[in-house]
């Protein structure tokens, strides 16, 4: 019995031994696909991968594809044609019986069998080869290709371990997986003196999504503070106000859904049932979902399902095969290369967040036979997002029409003298002006941010240095444009004549900007119109820029204090409010009446501690003939932070510029010519719900940071007439769009000057994504007087 025993123990072990040599082989194999598929990548254009598969024998499919597979032809061989049909065994259909040919001879099937499809030497003619070193080099030989993919399943047929099928293609709706701070967006005050120091318990109350205020004030929510510490005077402001106030040892003792009792048991003043229901009910936004965290890469992503048996691949050298890829401003896509922690089992798990009203994030599974080829899934799909070669390059260099590392900013090698500016300015520091304009100046004259935008608005960086985009040469560009919209708007022109002109102006505009107009073509003027509008708004920011990068340059020429000279070429006067001031609350109020509904907390848009007052502004001095004008309203209105260098010096200019023809409202502006301002906390050249405010201001997960402005706007004579806007701007000085959704017309609160501030909660059909707005025809009637700091939270992303 026990020799039995030990001959069945003896040829399991036999059988493992056997096993692992087959995994090791399997995997040798793959590692030099791998390798091939790498410096083809590098030498060989598509063309070329093309005519390869051509000369083999098959038919050129995708890129990547093409990629794939002559890598792995060069390898192991190219197949060999069936020899009754003449047709690449590639296309064999494995059965039971072997290999069966799919091909056919004049619509009858062919139906060749062979127990295995032969190989031959990759055939690649002298001319392919002088293209690229390693074909030079390389000696085209059949190798012997170990494993098929029936062979592959057989290497895994002892492993237990089964991903289920519902994993495998998930949606994941947000909504579902969510989770709301304690103090959501509720504003709350220390009073009096603390066991804690302030900067712990600022801490604490950010932590659990609070807003934190220095004083209390009728802007408050809750208080903190110990009864037993405070005056006499200060109690007695604290009933005034009626203001909650709750001991510090609350902020430690929140857990999950507990709010009601946690503020009831801590409750040291004011805490009554219906002042506790009412500040819960105040709770807005602050969700956190941790999908994307930077610092927990390593760590296996729970939404997978995955978390308790796989872990995330790490190669020999300490490479970890996971990454959060920036799709587009809030859109992201990550990716992990997974291993069983027992098993010889490997995935390449996926999920992509959806930048629609869906808000659902996509989770996919895709099973790998090896850990080689785990790692090179993943290597395939991080190079057809980003361009970039994963764990290769130290300098991560962004592509025009890619994705990037999240966190990545760019400027190109060949820019040195922008590198030597961003490093100037972000070191230099001024004693004549405060730290938070200091703070304000490196956000707007942020050189890493110029050639980002250049980026995406498609300009090859590569080939244009910052310092030669002029703005004579983008003027040039857009009178070019004009041709282009001239010559595609006339149909009359035989077709040919007006492709050829097309093609001549396109690479004069290309010269120019370095910017390819591949989707105008000449022969469908709507096609050529649309696209046409979205580069010329495109072109707006490039000339924004452009004007941008001079004020540096020509601060940088002036000597020293180089933030100081940036501050006095604005010609504007800034001055950061207090805190503890009426206007700073005021604007925090203002900010925090927007139309939130759970489905819209995954980009929350929060105002940051700093709200500068604008004086001596040029708008003032035009304003003037216009301050005593009725309907005179306080409004929001955003901008690429690229935009505020020229919005700053040369002041606001209506976003009609931009227009082609006479369908302008049909895209982009749908109320004609003017700027487009909002009784809400969004920017509004095309008017979402409030989540959108994040991506109209152009930031994203690596670019948080941007800038809003308030703005005391004159719009006397309202219309609503949308019928004729060409007449109503002679009959009205503007026009008012009311959406679904808006401010409650009884919380409307009047300042200094009769100027009305719309503080009122949003009502309205939540459903519909239109508030209101307002659009001014006349630049002069409009005075900037705030600029707020805004921080974009994409709740997806988790710093920690």
């Amino acid at each position: 019995m026990k020799r039995k025993q030990d001959h069945q123990a003896s040829k399991a072990a036999k059988r493992m031994a056997s096993h692992a040599d087959e995994h090791s082989k399997y995997e040798e194999q793959m590692m030099m696909v791998w390798k091939t598929r790498n410096i083809l990548r590098e030498e060989c254009d598509k063309e070329t991968l093309r005519l390869i598969k051509s000369q083999n024998g098959e038919t050129p499919t995708s890129e990547q594809t093409n990629l794939n597979d002559c890598a792995e032809r060069i390898v192991f061989g190219a197949f060999k044609p069936c020899p009754n049909c003449n047709k690449s065994s590639k296309y064999f259909k494995e059965t039971s019986n072997g290999f069966v040919c799919t091909g056919g001879i004049a619509n009858i099937p062919c139906e060749y069998v062979t127990e295995k499809r032969e190989r031959c030497a990759c055939k690649i003619s002298e001319e392919l080869k002088a293209k690229s070193p390693f074909l030079t080099e390389k000696n085209f030989l059949s190798n012997s290709y170990s494993y098929t993919p029936l062979d592959r399943i057989q290497l895994n047929k002892d492993e237990s371990c089964f991903i289920p099928e519902k994993l495998k293609h998930r949606c994941i709706h947000r909504e579902s997986i969510v989770k709301q701070k304690p103090l959501g967006n509720i504003r709350v005050a220390t009073i009096g003196k603390l066991e804690e120091n302030m900067s712990n318990i600022r801490k604490k109350i950010e932590n659990l999504g609070g807003i934190f205020h220095e004083q209390i004030s009728k802007y408050v929510d809750l208080c903190v503070g110990r009864l037993d510490k405070l005056n006499k005077k200060l109690k007695e402001e604290i009933d005034n106000l009626g203001l909650p106030t709750v001991s510090e040892e609350c902020l430690s003792a929140f857990t999950g859904d507990n709010f009601d009792e946690t503020i009831t048991k801590y409750g040291v003043s004011n805490c009554t049932a219906e002042k506790v229901a009412k500040i819960k009910n105040t709770r807005k936004g602050f969700y956190s979902t941790n999908i994307i965290s930077p610092s927990g890469l390593a760590i296996t992503d729970p939404h997978s399902g995955l978390e308790n048996d796989y872990s995330v691949i790490k190669d020999p050298n300490c490479n970890i095969y996971s990454a959060v890829i920036e799709t587009s401003p809030g859109g992201w896509l990550k990716l992990q290369a997974l291993q069983h922690n027992k098993l010889h089992n490997y995935c390449l798990f996926t999920m992509e967040s959806a930048i629609d009203y869906s808000h659902v994030i996509r989770s996919r599974i895709k099973c790998m036979y090896s850990k080689v080829e785990a790692m090179m899934a993943f290597d395939e799909l991080y190079y057809e997002n980003t361009g970039i070669t994963c764990f290769k390059d130290t300098q991560i260099k962004r592509k025009i029409q890619k994705g990037y590392p999240v966190g990545t900013s760019y400027i190109s090698d060949n820019d040195k003298e922008a590198i030597q500016l961003d490093n100037l300015i972000s070191s230099s520091s001024s004693a004549k002006i405060s730290p938070n304009i200091e703070k304000l100046l490196k956000i707007i004259f942020n050189v890493k941010l110029l050639s980002a935008y250049l980026l995406d608005y498609q300009v090859d960086v590569e080939k244009i240095k910052l310092k030669a985009l002029t703005t004579d040469r983008v003027e040039k560009a857009v009178q070019l444009l004009h041709q282009i919209d001239s010559v595609s708007s006339k149909m009359s022109s035989k077709n040919i004549q007006r492709k050829n002109k097309i093609i001549k102006l396109k690479e004069k505009f290309f010269n120019l900007i370095y910017k390819d107009l591949h989707k105008i073509d000449g022969f469908r003027y709507c096609d050529d119109e649309y696209n046409l509008r979205e580069i010329w708004s495109n072109m707006d920011d490039v000339m924004d820029i452009a004007v941008c990068y001079d004020l540096i340059e020509n601060a940088k020429r002036v000597g020293k204090d180089l933030l100081y000279k940036l501050y006095q070429s604005m010609k504007i006067e800034l001055e950061p409010l207090l805190h503890n001031s009426d206007e700073f609350n005021m604007i925090f109020e203002y900010g925090s009446k927007v139309c939130q509904r759970k489905r819209d907390q995954f980009y929350n848009l929060s105002i940051e501690e700093v709200v500068y007052k604008v004086q001596n502004h040029k708008s003032h001095k035009k304003y003037e003939k216009y301050c005593t004008m009725d309907n005179r309203m306080l409004l929001w209105l955003g901008n690429r932070v690229i935009n505020y260098s020229r919005i700053l010096t040369k002041g606001l200019q209506p976003m009609a510029k931009r227009d082609l023809s006479d369908v302008a409202h049909n895209v982009g502006f749908p109320h004609g010519k003017g700027i487009y301002f909002s009784g809400k906390y969004i920017h509004v050249s095309q008017v979402y719900m409030f989540w959108q405010a994040a991506l109209d201001c152009g930031l994203s997960i690596t670019n948080s940071t941007g800038l809003l402005m308030l703005c005391e706007v004159a719009l006397g004579r309202i219309t609503n007439e949308q019928s004729d806007l060409s007449k109503a701007r002679r009959t009205a000085d503007s026009f008012k769009f009311k959406g679904k959704v808006g401010p409650d017309p009884d919380g409307d609160v009047t300042i200094e000057n009769g100027v009305v501030v719309p503080l009122g909660d949003i009502v309205g059909d939540f459903d519909w994504p239109d508030g209101n707005k307002y659009v001014i025809y006349n630049p002069d009637q409009v005075k900037i007087r705030y600029l707020i700091l805004v921080k974009s939270e994409f709740v997806d992303a988790s710093q920690g």
